[in-house]
């Protein structure tokens, strides 16, 4: 089961980006020279 937060770091969204945040077969957001925000709220 995921972790539900309010907001996610940009620790946590590159953390997303190799997929570590929601695991290998969860969501990932693009790598950082694409990722183009620093916070979601």
């Amino acid at each position: 089961m995921v972790d539900k937060r309010e907001s996610y770091t940009k620790e946590d969204l590159l953390a997303s980006g190799r997929g570590e945040l929601f695991g290998a077969k969860g969501p990932q957001l693009p790598a950082p020279n694409m990722l183009m925000m620093d916070r979601v709220r």
